[in-house]
């Protein structure tokens, strides 16, 4: 469409409502590929702080969803599903690809955290983990389900109105310490934490490098919500290669994305620096 002789503020007016036709078509024809895995029961909204890189000096925040359903459950940001709606939307109606950038960069580091984590799925004792490498390269595994060993320690802590009794672990190469409450009896936490006589609503690893607290919890709606398992964007890959994809990534990201594209090795740019990857799985 040609905006010449419009004033400015009509031009806004139209971009946005592009946005958000088109956001609303992108929400359609993801659901037209989702399947349906469960219904929600109870939805945990935690903050979490967490860190990408050992080397890492700022803070970063999220906003973590725990979707617990009948048999299953699935953890995500829930802020970084937003952004990438928003950054999907501009790119289909801003056709400048520097505008596009500008757009895409403002939201680095506050865009939370890209993998989704399904706990019993396809099975009770499997989990499934998708995550992104190099912005838009998807990957996702599946893996055995274990509930970590805890010990139970004499402390108490009221979070989110409700009274928590704190455990500890070492679980995946990381020592962990949870405060659960058994007024929300059910066995599940942030991430992989779980199996407690109740729900998890804080856990932080003794480094600090990943905490979780729960900021506020959505009962069950009148309405079924339907739980959706989407692997369309994803490639099959295993633990194992996955860890050891984005340790390469986080050491040269130039070249490990050169290579995520099918292009030869080249001499990485050198403002490029170095990183070692810090994993909340740290086996």
């Amino acid at each position: 469409m040609d905006f010449k002789g419009i004033s400015p503020v009509c031009c806004f007016y139209i971009i946005m409502k592009r946005v958000y036709l088109t956001f609303i078509l992108l929400l359609f024809s993801c659901s037209l590929f989702a399947q349906v895995i469960d219904t929600l029961q109870l939805r945990v909204q935690y903050k979490s702080v967490y860190r990408t890189t050992i080397e890492q000096s700022d803070e970063r925040t999220d906003l973590q969803f725990l979707d617990i359903g009948k048999h299953s459950s699935h953890f995500y940001s829930q802020r970084y599903i937003l952004t990438q709606q928003k950054i999907d939307s501009v790119r289909r109606v801003v056709s400048d690809p520097m505008d596009r950038l500008i757009f895409a960069a403002e939201q680095y580091g506050k865009q939370g955290q890209p993998y989704h984590l399904w706990k019993s799925v396809p099975k009770q004792d499997k989990y499934i983990y998708a995550d992104i490498v190099s912005l838009k390269f998807g990957f996702y595994y599946v893996d055995k389900l274990t509930e970590p060993l805890w010990s139970f320690v004499a402390e108490e802590r009221v979070i989110a109105g409700f009274t928590c009794y704190k455990a500890e672990c070492t679980y995946k190469g990381r020592k962990w310490t949870v405060f659960y409450t058994l007024d929300i009896p059910y066995q599940n936490g942030p991430w992989l934490l779980g199996g407690l006589p109740g729900l998890v609503l804080s856990a932080r690893d003794d480094k600090g490098y990943f905490t979780f607290e729960c900021v506020g919890i959505e009962q069950k709606a009148k309405e079924a919500i339907p739980m959706k398992l989407d692997l369309n964007l994803y490639e099959k890959t295993t633990r194992k290669k996955f860890i050891a994809l984005l340790k390469e990534y986080w050491l040269d990201q130039f070249n490990t994305g050169n290579r995520l594209r099918g292009q030869a090795y080249s001499e990485p740019p050198s403002a490029q620096r170095v990183f070692t990857s810090c994993f909340i799985d740290n086996e």
